[in-house]
């Protein structure tokens, strides 16, 4: 008998099909949500294609798991195995993504004047008064402005520098992103030959370290850089800068979960060994460790208007000298 690593998760056992069928009914409650901000042209941003395809990938995910759960064929199925590990793999990581890119269109729109292009054209007086309009004195912000900056009580200068090394901070970490992603798909579509004759086990189990870690390490770096801007860089506004972390963390736990799983080996998918993944306990852990906190941060990132409070634009952040045009 041939040792691989254990599967995340487990085996679909009857004891998974409830939840299985938890999850994929509140991901086809996302499913409406992601459609109308396809079709809001206020809200839409290509920005959040990384964690639309997964939730609406995860329905088809849970509801194959349940229906595994209850046939004893497709249960030990080695390509549905394998199409469960490289899903539950990937979908995190694209998470991750997508709150990088988000985080970079936020703190990049704040690098850019909030005077707006007439005002820094204009006499001191008229810059002042550039964004009043109307008989009641009501004051409108230029694009790219955010609350936060309306609270300072004057104009911010354009900071093309710091946009820059923005830029480039943010760009290593969306090329490593890719990595993690590629590496964890290397070990769902492994993890077929590893579950049947052994081969490329260990590269199975150093993949996953490999793609979870990453992952953790640079959402970690995320939330650093969260609570720096919380507390030090008034210019940002607090809210969108919270609710990343939030999301962050959530992550965060995911993937610190995969990593303390990956260490245990079985023999056999329908073990019930210790570490097998498929005691009781085992499985509440992989419902309450993995999936919930996937399934909460994809609805909380699709909940709000991304496009909106992060001045993504529909393209994201795409290196210009310019705010984002928002409509």
């Amino acid at each position: 008998m041939h040792e691989f690593p254990v599967p995340i998760g487990g085996a679909p056992l009857p004891i998974d099909f409830a939840p299985s069928i938890v999850f994929a009914v509140l991901y086809a409650l996302l499913l409406p949500v992601i459609i109308r901000r396809v079709f809001d042209r206020r809200a839409r941003t290509i920005v959040l294609v990384g964690t639309s395809a997964f939730a609406i990938e995860h329905i088809v995910t849970f509801s194959l798991r349940a229906y595994a759960s209850r046939n004893a064929g497709p249960r030990v199925s080695p390509s549905l195995e394998q199409y469960f590990q490289a899903t539950f793999g990937g979908g995190f990581i694209s998470i991750g993504q997508d709150v990088t890119n988000l985080f970079r269109a936020l703190l990049v729109s704040t690098t850019f004047s909030t005077a707006g292009p007439e005002a820094q054209s204009s006499s001191p007086a008229r810059s002042a008064g550039s964004s009043v309009a109307g008989s009641s004195g009501d004051v409108r912000p230029s694009p790219g402005r955010h609350r936060g900056d309306e609270e300072q009580g004057k104009a911010q200068k354009d900071q093309p520098e710091l946009r820059k090394w923005i830029r480039g901070c943010f760009g290593i970490m969306a090329i490593l992103f890719l990595a993690a992603v590629a590496l964890g798909i290397i070990a769902g579509v492994d993890f077929k030959s590893a579950m049947q004759s052994g081969a490329n086990a260990d590269l199975v189990r150093q993949t996953r370290y490999a793609s979870a870690g990453i992952t953790v390490a640079f959402v970690g770096c995320l939330l650093g850089i969260a609570a720096y801007v919380l507390v030090a860089v008034p210019r940002v506004p607090k809210f969108p800068v919270l609710y990343l972390g939030i999301i962050c963390i959530l992550i965060m736990i995911v993937g610190l979960y995969r990593i303390g799983v990956t260490k245990h080996s079985t023999t056999s998918l329908l073990s019930t060994a210790p570490g097998s993944q498929n005691s009781t306990g085992e499985k509440v852990a992989f419902w309450i460790l993995h999936a919930a906190p996937e399934w909460i941060s994809a609805t909380m990132l699709v909940a709000i208007n991304c496009r909106r409070t992060y001045k993504t634009g529909f393209w994201g952040d795409r290196n210009s000298d310019k705010p984002p045009v928002d409509v």
